[in-house]
């Protein structure tokens, strides 16, 4: 290293060429320039020390800077750290690296630079107005120095770490740096602790106004971070590709232009947990969280007074797989999805409170935009939205169960809104204001049993749900059994059956099933034709034509019953049926026989009958008629007679006793029916 000296009365002269200024222990020079090749100390007694030319600490060597040395840089010059640079300050005595201008500002000098062989600490020391170019007043290559309560402001760009190696950051002041790429922290790859600092009005026209990782592995805990901002996104954190935990930390009053007014991730795995991110906003999507694919876990946290001019107050979720779990998110607002909104993701919303969060568009509480979603055990309460879903607006498929929505309200539906999707909405109080508790305006039938509706009418349950008995376009909403109260209560009985079949013949046997919900303990069947059963699926039988009432009436815990009657359910009919008559019983030469059949249709179906017709001689021959009458169309209950043999004797007939006979064929109920056989004898 080399110095000069400001002499009276002389021009000041560089000694480089003759004279080491310092090549061991203390050092007494006002300015500074060069390499540093033997360990040395910079003492207050030298104090303030002019960086007059770039500092270079060769590898091996030492240099100490003890509490309440000035370092002032007088240009553009930096201190690189190839070796080992201690600089430990007190408290009440910090060591300052700061620019040697009179009226200083932002990018006056370099920055520390710790190459990827320095190393060592800096501790209560104040640095400012440094961080010319795009490496920040604190620049870290491949290696990791403590960094410990230190004060960084007013620099271009706080710290720039690049392939940190479980670099610690902790308990300093990071505040009011700038850059068009770094703020407060900027990781590029590597992996570092950032713990126990605040980190406030840093700013970047780039992404991750207070910290940003790269391709890092990175812990953020306990820290406070407030007032950041970004143009793109995070204003407070951004986690590009990034794994990070983010944790305890309080996340305040940032602000992105982008997505995510305190947070905002691409890709990677968060874990974001036990934090209070409040009053966070951004002129894009999600005012606390916004996720862009990737995984996260959010469990624990505060988030409220958020907002986004876009979707997601709280929390906004795109093409990400998510868990968020345990927190209390109110107060936020948003166009649409004003506490937590989920776009083509994964996403488990379970044991949350999520209150008083208002959109102007719709889902007040929730919005899930396709996707598979489960949304489980929270507490969904006094959310609001202009339009539609004050609780919950989603098109996905998945899941809604025992949740609490109570008081949301909404211009159409204050609770679910079903826009696409498949969802089962199971064991949730629906106790929420506006003209609908659940809307369906899918084609599908909609699973929503077990769910208490601020009633336990049937009638004034049907009037809160909007589906196929209001537009017959739309899918149906099968409610039953509903819930007595809310909670985990009682099931209300609801007595509903079915028969295998409901139009029989006299002795076939008819089979019902039990179609009843609720919680029910008890059957009792009434069959309409005198007899009763106490089976859950009995059988029966009736013995004589004409239609008959069925009823079941099922009980529950607490004497609660319901009844459902069918009327005229079972109809039981004679089958067809074909009667022959003779003009007369007994025939001798030259008398004429006649014959005439009626064929009965007593079903209550057309039908197609085969008619057979023959004669049966006294030699036991069967012959076929001379008119026979093979096929017959018959409509419900009709009769058709007419007459079908007509035959003089003349003689030559041999004597004797015979038949004429028919048989129908009903091809409906597949049964052969014996109709008539008619007797009568001949002699010459």
């Amino acid at each position: 290293m080399y110095f000069r000296r400001f002499i009276a009365g002389l021009t000041a002269v560089w000694l480089i060429a003759v004279m080491p200024a310092l090549s061991g222990g203390k050092a007494y020079a006002a300015d500074v320039c060069g390499q540093i090749s033997s360990n040395t100390i910079w003492d207050i007694t030298g104090s303030p020390y002019i960086i007059k030319c770039g500092i270079i600490i060769q590898q091996g060597v030492t240099l100490t800077i003890e509490p309440g040395v000035q370092v002032k840089f007088d240009g553009e010059y930096s201190i690189q750290v190839d070796g080992i640079l201690n600089a430990q300050g007190t408290a009440g005595n910090m060591i300052s690296f700061t620019s040697n201008k009179a009226i200083p500002s932002s990018q006056d000098w370099g920055n520390i630079h710790f190459t990827n062989t320095g190393d060592g600490i800096l501790e209560y020391c104040k640095i400012e107005y440094g961080g010319r170019g795009d490496k920040s007043s604190v620049y870290i290559d491949s290696s990791a120095p403590v960094i410990n309560r230190c004060t960084i402001t007013n620099c271009e760009g706080g710290i720039y770490a690049y392939y940190a190696n479980n670099l610690q950051i902790t308990n300093n002041t990071i505040t009011n740096n700038s850059s068009f790429y770094k703020g407060g922290i900027f990781s590029d790859y590597g992996s570092l602790t950032i713990s126990g600092n605040t980190i406030s009005g840093n700013s970047t026209s780039s992404s991750g106004g207070g910290i940003r990782s790269y391709y890092g592995i990175v812990s953020i805990s306990g820290n406070t971070i407030t007032s950041n901002s970004a143009s793109g996104n995070g204003g407070g954190i951004f986690a590009d590709h990034s794994d990070v935990t983010i944790t305890n930390n309080i996340i305040t009053s940032n602000s992105a232009s982008g997505n995510g007014g305190a947070i905002s991730s691409s890709s990677g795995a968060l874990i974001i947990s036990g934090n209070r991110i409040n009053g966070n906003l951004t002129s894009g999507t999600g005012g606390a969280i916004s996720s862009s694919s990737g995984t996260l876990t959010i469990s624990g946290n505060n988030i409220s007074g958020n907002s986004a001019s876009d979707d997601g107050g709280g929390i906004r979720l795109y093409y990400s797989g998510v868990i968020i779990s345990g927190n209390n998110i109110y107060s936020n607002s948003s166009y649409s999805g004003a506490g937590i909104s989920s776009v083509y993701g994964s996403v488990t919303i379970s044991g949350n409170a999520i209150s008083n969060n208002s959109s102007s568009d719709d889902g007040g509480g929730i919005r899930c935009w396709s996707g598979t979603v489960t949304i489980s055990g929270n507490t969904i309460s006094n959310n609001s939205t202009v339009d539609i879903g004050g609780a919950i607006f989603t098109t996905a498929s998945g899941a809604i169960i025992d949740n609490i929505l109570q008081n949301n309200q909404a211009g159409i539906c204050g609770g679910i809104y079903l826009g696409a999707g498949l969802p089962v909405i199971n064991n949730n109080c629906l106790m929420n204001i506006g003209r609908y508790e659940l809307y369906n305006n899918t084609a599908n039938v909609i699973d929503a049993t077990g769910n208490y509706w601020n009633t336990t009418d049937q009638i004034e349950i049907t009037d809160k749900i909007y589906d196929w008995n209001n537009n017959i376009d739309k899918g149906l909403v099968a409610f039953a059994p509903w819930r007595g109260a809310c909670g985990m209560g009682t099931l209300i009985p609801v007595a509903g059956f079915m028969a295998d079949n409901t139009d029989v013949i006299p002795g076939d046997t008819v089979t019902f099933t039990d179609l009843s919900c609720g919680d029910v303990a008890l059957w009792r069947w009434n069959f309409g034709d005198g007899q009763v059963s106490r089976q859950q699926n009995p059988t029966h039988s009736y013995n004589g034509a004409g239609e008959y009432t069925v009823s079941l009436t099922v009980g529950g815990p607490g004497s609660t019953t319901d009844t459902i009657t069918l009327t005229d359910y079972i109809k039981v009919y004679d089958p067809v049926s074909l009667d022959i008559t003779l003009n007369q019983a007994v025939f001798t030469t030259g008398d004429t026989i006649t014959a005439d059949y009626a064929l009965t249709n007593d079903s209550p179906n057309t039908v197609q009958v085969e008619l057979k017709l023959w004669q049966i001689l006294p030699s036991k021959r069967k012959d076929p008629l001379q008119q026979p009458h093979t096929r017959k169309i018959l409509a419900p209950h009709e009769t058709i007679t007419e007459q079908f043999y007509n035959y003089t004797f003349t003689g030559s007939e041999p004597a004797g006793d015979y038949k004429i006979g028919g048989m129908a064929e009903d091809p409906i109920l597949g049964a052969d029916y014996q109709g008539d056989r008619a007797l009568f004898s001949f002699a010459p």
